[in-house]
């Protein structure tokens, strides 16, 4: 991973999203086209959460389009728990095996969140770094 890192503030729709209780896989980046580099073991996703009351869980992961559907990228999720930056990281080295069964990734993700029951967060912000 010798190549340009590039980050890619633009991924965020403005203001701040705020999920309540029992959401699933809302939407709180807009969609962002991948490098060939990215889409293989080159992308980092850093999310910016506050108002955070986690019980039984609030998660936010990297969804990719297939066909006119989209999908849950196995292994690019992670549990939001405090108010903070948290981040998903996909590359050669430190990513979660399951990812790579997936690779490459298509050219089009997304970033979501749900929540359990008596869960709230706020989603501040979400940046995308990728090779390019």
């Amino acid at each position: 991973m010798a190549g340009i890192w590039k980050r890619n503030d633009e991924v965020f729709g403005g203001a701040s999203v705020s999920l309540g209780a029992s959401e699933t896989n809302t939407v709180v980046s807009k969609h962002f086209l991948l490098t060939p580099e990215a889409a293989l073991s080159a992308l980092r996703v850093d999310i910016v959460a506050s108002s955070v009351t986690a019980s039984a869980g609030i998660t936010a992961k990297v969804q990719q389009r297939v066909a006119d559907s989209w999908v849950d990228v196995t292994g690019l999720s992670v549990a939001i728990t405090t108010a903070g930056t948290v981040t998903i990281l996909m590359n050669g080295r430190d990513s979660t095996a399951g990812v790579f069964a997936v690779l490459p990734l298509s050219n089009t993700a997304r970033v979501v969140v749900s929540t359990g029951a008596g869960d709230a967060v706020s989603i501040d912000n979400v940046f995308v770094t990728m090779e390019r």
